[in-house]
């Protein structure tokens, strides 16, 4: 009896020793668990924090920053308190300080989203939260030689270009072949213009032609009733 006894203790300790083995071996896949789900959690907080430090740009309220009018014509622009900014012509530059243009920009965003106003400084049009829509946005040097670009490119901006710049640009190229500009004296490249005009505009829009001469006639017309 001793014996079978003696056995059995021996048993219950290998029993014990094992599931204490086990229990160990738990306790420490929990303490790597643990640490592994810090770490991550640790890691997400990093890289969230550094997003939000990324999207945020700091502008002095008083600095002057350097605009300009992608629109022909006078361009009026009006800040929170009434206070109004004018920029006379296409490719007219002024400085506006940053706290008035943030204030334009709460009021008005559709001037520098769709392009009316180009917004050189790039930390400036993050701090306005415009990144996105100046993908899309192109400047007074792309619409001045609009005419030269690869037929592939002038498709895309005609594509996804705001209808304000579109406008400018086909403007720009009107005034152009009633200068009489010899950029514009390509006719396959005129041509290639007005097939993205009808496409844009699905025939509403007159040909590069048509819209020289109605701007002649205007012109004219304007002339005489300014003698």
């Amino acid at each position: 009896m001793a014996r079978i006894k003696k056995t059995n203790i021996e048993d219950e300790n290998k029993i014990l020793k094992d599931e204490l083995n086990q229990l160990k071996a738990m306790m420490s896949a929990l303490l790597n668990r643990d640490k592994i789900e810090s770490t991550i959690i640790s890691n997400d907080e990093e890289e969230h924090k550094s997003e939000d430090e990324d999207d945020y740009v700091e502008i002095k309220p008083t600095k002057n920053i350097h605009v300009t009018s992608l629109v022909y014509g006078i361009c009026v622009l009006k800040n929170e308190k009434g206070i109004t900014f004018k920029i006379n012509d296409f490719g007219e530059a002024r400085s506006i300080r940053f706290e008035d243009l943030e204030s334009i920009n709460n009021i008005n965003k559709n001037i520098f989203k769709q392009g009316w106003i180009y917004i050189k400084d790039a930390d400036v049009r993050k701090a306005l939260y415009l990144e996105d829509d100046y993908k899309k946005i192109i400047d007074k040097n792309t619409i001045e030689n609009f005419i030269n670009l690869k037929e592939d490119k002038m498709s895309h901006i005609f594509e996804t270009a705001s209808n304000i710049q579109i406008e400018t640009i086909i403007e720009n190229i009107t005034k152009g072949i009633l200068s009489d500009d010899r950029k514009y004296y390509d006719r396959n490249k005129l041509a290639v213009v007005d097939k993205l005009i009808e496409k844009r505009f699905k025939g509403k829009v007159s040909k590069l032609d048509e819209l020289a001469k109605e701007y002649r006639i205007s012109s004219e017309t304007y002339g005489k009733q300014e003698e």
